[in-house]
């Protein structure tokens, strides 16, 4: 398994997404990752599913696995943030998250209260690491400061990020500032199945596309984080580290990009 380094700790460099799985199709699918050797669970508050991950990560050893949440922008003041993550706490039957995200940007939102909110859970040691998600260069720049004069670290940004929509502007900025990349939907929705150009690069290493585009995400030094309901295709994705891309694949695959983003709500600040 390969980490990342964050302000306090590591991260596993590929993790299982478990937006819209619920109920018992997401207990099936977590324990399909643990048993695949996951170390790496994200969820949020907003995805209805925090109760059944609970009900996997209570048989298990907590510190064995890193945890994420996420707080939704409908929470998004000081108070909201320590009681909605209280929640999650409860619903995920944890002491602690490995890292908590403030999960969109939100325009007018008081970032020097939702910070001071989140340093307030890192020095009760509830949260370990904090970051945003969805937050392009623009908001970086402006939450960026924020973070440093009230003594916290972002420590991650998750975005959506696959072949198809290759942020390299973006994740330029967070690695010259120490902002982990995290890639959402880093198999854009299964659409990189099929594709021809993975196909080939996949057939000189004995792949499928979609663990190319996995790897192809890490060996750029980004988490990616693919859902799948499927125990089958959450053991293969997981099957990524004994084969390396050259840099003439990792181009080909560069120029896949055509700006295709799949998330983009109404709300969003893209």
């Amino acid at each position: 398994m390969m980490y990342g380094e964050l302000s306090n700790g590591s991260i596993p460099k590929i993790g299982l997404g478990t937006y819209q799985l619920q109920g018992d199709t997401c207990e099936t699918s977590v324990q399909a990752a643990l048993n695949a050797g996951y170390k790496h669970i994200d969820t949020a508050e907003i995805y209805d599913n925090q109760p059944a991950i609970g009900e996997i990560l209570s048989d298990i050893d907590r510190d064995n696995v890193f945890v994420t949440s996420k707080v939704w922008r409908s929470h998004f003041t000081f108070e909201q943030v320590l009681t909605s993550t209280d929640q999650t706490l409860r619903e995920l039957q944890t002491d602690y998250l490995d890292l908590l995200l403030l999960h969109w940007p939100k325009d007018g939102a008081d970032y020097e209260s939702l910070f001071r909110a989140l340093g307030k859970l890192v020095d009760a040691e509830t949260v370990r690491n904090v970051g945003v998600s969805n937050f392009t260069v623009s908001h970086l720049k402006q939450v960026l400061p924020i973070a440093e004069r009230v003594g916290v670290d972002i420590a991650v940004n998750q975005v959506e990020f696959h072949p198809y929509l290759y942020q390299e502007e973006l994740l330029e900025f967070c690695e010259e500032h120490d902002v982990q990349l995290e890639a959402y939907a880093p198999i854009a929705k299964g659409e990189v199945v099929g594709d021809e150009e993975l196909e080939r690069i996949g057939d000189n290493h004995g792949k499928s596309p979609v663990q190319v585009a996995l790897r192809w995400a890490l060996q750029h030094d980004v988490v990616a984080i693919p859902r799948s309901s499927n125990p089958d295709h959450v053991e293969s994705n997981i099957d990524v580290f004994d084969f390396e891309l050259s840099e003439e694949e990792m181009h080909r695959i560069n120029n896949l990009d055509k700006g295709m983003r799949l998330y983009n709500p109404p709300f969003a600040e893209f």
